[in-house]
């Protein structure tokens, strides 16, 4: 979804540090994505400051409820997200699942409970 959106959209770990930008927001900033990897939010938005049309939001409280709504819609519309999925658990290996994505090595690793 957010590859193939007209807005730019940055994507941050969990220390706030750029993993990847959509080419929408590389578009209009002027950069490529080497000059953003790493570097935490707040260092972009310096190097954007005078950009008035490049403005930063971050989803949090009730916002995220709204987005998984919306997920769960495009999901039901046959969205498919098998692309992004990287790996697959058992419920029971739920340690592997958290060092696969711990390791960087990984996109999403869905965990199955339907053997519990």
């Amino acid at each position: 979804v957010a590859k193939n959106t007209n807005n730019g959209v940055l994507m941050l770990d969990k220390n706030r540090e750029v993993t990847w930008a959509n080419a929408a927001f590389l578009g209009r900033s002027g950069y490529v994505l080497v000059d953003f990897l790493g570097l935490q939010y707040t260092q972009v938005a310096k190097k954007l400051r005078s950009r008035g049309d490049i403005h930063g939001k971050g989803i949090y409280g009730r916002e995220i409820f709204e987005t998984w709504y919306k997920m769960i819609a495009m999901l039901q519309n046959g969205l498919d997200v098998s692309g992004i999925i990287t790996h697959r658990f058992k419920m029971k290996d739920y340690a592997k699942g958290f060092a696969t994505m711990k390791s960087g090595q990984s996109g999403k690793v869905v965990l199955d409970w339907r053997d519990c």
